[in-house]
Formats: C-alpha cells, sequence, structure tokens
C-alpha cells in the first residue's frame, strides 16, 4: 500500500520519481502543489466526473494530518490506489489550475445563490473576481484550510464587494474594489469641510460610520468584523448618510456657524473650499481653530480686493503706488500734499506689500476713499512740477530737462517709487547738477554777483547764509582752513 502510494503521488502530482521517502516528505511536497494551483482543491469536486476526488479528499487528510496518522492515510491512499489502475491518470487530468479554476466558478455559482458573482457584475468586477478569490488562498498554509474555513474567507471578499457596491451608491462612483472604494471616501472626505469628530456630536446615530470613516481616512486597515460593522452602519443609516453626504455646506453651516456670521452662503461655500484636505481627521477644537482662520482671512481678501478695485479706479488702472511710480517716472509720494505724506505712505506700503492685517487695509481702504489728490496727479504738468520740487530741489534752477533726469535715475538699480529716498538717487542728481554747473552754470552766479555791490553783496550773503545751514558751514569750514 505504501509504495503504491508513492508510485501515485509521484504520478498524480507530477511529483519526480523517487522524490516521496516518506508520508511526511510526501505530505509537503503535495501541499506545495496545491498551493501552486492558485485555487484550493476542494473546489474541484464541482468537475469531477470519474471519482477522482475522492483520492483528493484523502489528499487533503494527508497534508493536514501529522506523525502515524499521516502514514495512515498513505497507506489508505495506497490501498485504494491498487484497486483502480485507471485512477492515476484520472487524479492528474483533475489536478490543473484550469480545473480548478473552473471547479471554483462552479462552486461560486452555488454558493449562498451566487452572491459573490453578481456583486461582481454590479461593481465592475467580472475581470477581477476570480483573481481576488486567488490571494484569498495564496498565503502560505491555506492547504491546510478546510472547506468552511476556504468558505469563510469567501465571505470576507463578500462583504468587501457589498463595501464597494453600497460606497457606490452613497457616493455615486464606480469602484471595482473596497481598496478603490476607500480611495473614494479619502477623496470625498477630503472636500467635505468638516471633522469627524465635530460631525460625531452633532449626529450621534452615526458615531460608529464616522469612526470607521476616520479609520479610512488614516489609512488604518479594517479588521474583518469592523468591516462587517461599516457596512452594517451604511446600510441601516443610509438616508442620514445621504444627508450629510448631499448637503455638506448645510453641515458646515451648521458645526461652525459662530464663524460664520455675516457671510452669504456662497461666501460659507468659499470658505469652506478653502479649508486645508486634512479638515476630517482633525479634533474638533483645531476644526474650530482652522474654520475661524480660513474666515479671517476670506474677510481680509474682500476687503483686500475692494483695496485694489479702489487704487485702480483711482490711479488710472496701475497695479500699486510702484507700478504707477515706474509707469509715470515719477515717485507717487512726491505727488502727496505733506499734510498727507506719512498717512499716504503707511498706505502705499499695505498697497505694495503681500502680507498685510485686516486693520492696515481697513486704514488703506479709508485713506483712497479720502484722498482727494488722485485728480493732481493725473496730469503731467502737476507730475514734473511735484518732481521738480521734491526730487531736484534746489538744482531745479540748473537742470531744466525733466526728463533727461528719468532717463539717467533709470539707468540706476533703484526703482522710482524709491527715488526720493536713495541715496544713490540724491548722488546721481547731484552729479548731474555739477555737470551743469561746471559747463556754465557757475558763469550766471559770477554774474549775479559781478552785478551787486560791496553793500548789497553783504546783505545778500548774510540773508543767504542765515537760510542755508549748509552754506554756513562751507563758509566756517573754509575760514578755518
Amino acid at each position: 500500500e505504501e509504495m503504491a502510494f508513492y508510485k501515485l503521488t509521484e504520478s498524480a502530482w507530477n511529483i519526480p520519481a523517487d522524490a516521496c521517502t516518506s508520508p511526511q516528505v510526501a505530505g509537503t511536497k503535495v501541499r506545495e502543489k496545491m498551493k501552486a494551483l492558485g485555487y484550493p482543491v476542494w473546489c474541484l469536486e464541482e468537475v469531477d466526473s470519474t471519482g477522482a476526488y475522492d483520492f483528493v479528499q484523502l489528499y487533503i487528510e494527508l497534508v493536514q494530518a501529522e506523525g502515524e496518522k499521516q502514514h495512515d492515510v498513505a497507506n489508505k491512499i495506497g490501498a485504494k490506489a491498487k484497486q483502480n489502475q485507471e485512477i492515476a491518470q484520472h487524479v492528474q487530468e483533475l489536478l490543473t489550475a484550469e480545473r480548478c479554476m473552473k471547479g471554483m466558478r462552479k462552486f461560486l455559482e452555488r454558493f449562498e445563490g451566487g452572491k459573490l458573482l453578481r456583486l461582481a457584475e454590479e461593481i465592475g468586477a467580472e475581470q477581477a473576481v476570480m483573481n481576488d478569490i486567488k490571494k484569498l488562498f495564496s498565503v502560505e498554509y491555506s492547504a491546510l484550510w478546510e472547506g468552511s474555513t476556504g468558505e469563510d474567507e469567501i465571505r470576507k471578499l463578500i462583504t468587501e464587494y457589498e463595501l464597494a457596491k453600497s460606497s457606490n451608491a452613497l457616493l455615486n462612483v464606480r469602484a471595482h474594489s473596497m481598496n478603490e472604494a476607500f480611495e473614494k471616501w479619502r477623496e470625498t472626505l477630503k472636500f467635505i469641510g468638516f471633522s469627524c469628530d465635530a460631525i460625531k456630536g452633532n449626529r450621534p446615530a452615526l458615531m460608529p460610520f464616522f469612526d470607521s470613516l476616520l479609520h479610512i481616512a488614516n489609512r488604518k486597515e479594517l479588521r474583518p468584523d469592523a468591516l462587517k460593522s461599516f457596512l452594517h452602519e451604511m446600510t441601516e443609516h443610509d438616508a442620514e448618510i445621504r444627508e450629510v453626504l448631499c448637503n455638506p455646506l448645510a453641515v458646515f453651516k451648521e458645526l461652525y456657524s459662530p464663524y460664520l456670521e455675516g457671510f452669504s452662503e456662497a461666501e460659507c461655500e468659499e470658505i469652506k473650499r478653502s479649508l486645508p484636505s486634512e479638515m476630517f481627521t482633525a479634533s474638533s477644537t483645531k476644526s474650530n481653530e482652522l474654520v475661524k482662520k480660513a474666515a479671517e482671512e476670506y474677510k481680509k481678501n474682500q476687503l483686500k480686493t475692494q483695496l485694489y478695485k479702489l487704487w485702480k479706479e483711482k490711479a488710472d488702472g496701475s497695479k500699486s503706488p510702484r507700478d504707477w511710480s515706474t509707469r509715470y517716472r515719477t515717485p507717487i509720494l512726491c505727488c502727496v500734499p505733506e499734510a498727507q505724506y506719512d498717512e499716504a505712505k503707511k498706505a502705499f506700503v499695505t498697497l505694495n506689500g503681500s502680507t498685510q492685517s485686516e486693520a492696515d487695509i481697513k486704514q488703506a481702504l479709508k485713506f483712497l476713499e479720502e484722498a482727494a489728490f488722485f485728480g493732481d496727479i493725473a496730469r503731467a504738468d502737476y507730475r514734473d512740477a511735484c518732481f521738480a520740487k521734491r526730487i531736484l530741489g534746489d538744482y531745479t534752477s540748473l537742470i531744466s530737462d525733466i526728463n533727461a533726469v528719468r532717463d539717467a535715475l533709470e539707468r540706476t538699480s533703484v526703482s522710482a517709487y524709491d527715488w526720493g529716498d536713495s541715496p544713490v538717487v540724491q548722488r546721481k542728481i547731484a552729479d548731474l547738477a555739477s555737470k551743469e554747473y561746471n559747463a556754465g552754470g557757475s558763469s550766471k552766479v559770477v554774474d549775479i554777483i559781478d552785478g551787486m555791490d560791496d553793500a548789497q553783496l553783504k546783505k545778500w550773503l548774510k540773508d543767504i547764509v542765515k537760510k542755508d545751514i549748509g552754506l554756513g558751514m562751507k563758509i566756517i569750514i573754509n575760514r578755518e582752513g
């Protein structure tokens, strides 16, 4: 019987001759062959027509047995093999991956009324279902499983397909597996606009459901019992879940109403849209903080938009005071009345900057609303006069071509907006004035002096030095020298 067992085993399972040296060794090699088939061999019962499956059952006993019991099963197989000389060929023909797959499909057609295959069709997993089954039985010791254990594994896959189906219905998506469905949930939760903690407090009946969603969002594994619970919650509370998913803005406004006072429906939607994708996984306190910050930022951006719109309307469509200065080659601050200089400079800093506080924006907005100089600065003659007075100063009498000065200043590294305060610009203008002075400008001064008598010249010089500290200091230095 033992020799007949070895002969049948090596032939039926395609094991090299004389490789089976004991029932234990034979059992190990058979188990490896079973695993290589991809599907559990007990499904071969569905496609057997020669009685070969009776031997397959004995081989299942063999790999599950240990010690002397394994030897008894081997002898039992050998004894039966001696009585049927053709059985080796029948068993070998039955033990193929193709027959196993065919047997599994026939088994699935009747298992729980064909539920798995029906679900596979409903979620578009017809091409994947057999591969999913194969994955269930790809674990190391699946060959040792009894049929009931294998059926339990298939029931787990049914639960996964049911989860995909229910998720598709709730989210209006087309996920072909549970993992795909979970990805669809994660995408939805990125934009849902409220935290799990917050919604659980307002919808206690949905607490288990949202607890499961939090695990999914955080990519934590849901064990089989938790998956069943999640499926139950989706089915049991379908209407309440749909209400939340179909009206996330209404839920958002309900949960965060203290921070949304005074905002319209559309504005609340904008605020919700600006929230970070991790909003769902944030704590209730953190989510309140995020909404409060988003609402404040939205309000500030509204004021900011209003500020720049008003600026464009008043400042000839320019983007900012810096842009206006570049366009007209004149520092805008030199065109502002001196009494408003400090207030204007602060407002212009706000307009030129990228980060502003709400208070600064409001103050700048108020300044623009009340400012009356925009009509003046729109005129070229006014800009030239301001440029001459504030930029050229005393050099105006020497430099007659203002545009030539502008050309020279544009060749420096200084922005037009900063010409009024830049030492580089002051030196450049002084250099231009010096060139004019040395090229004939000094003669004009000499002619004026020559036209005065001594008494008149002394009086005139005294009047000048009382007003001009620079000239006074030069006289002192020159005298001391």
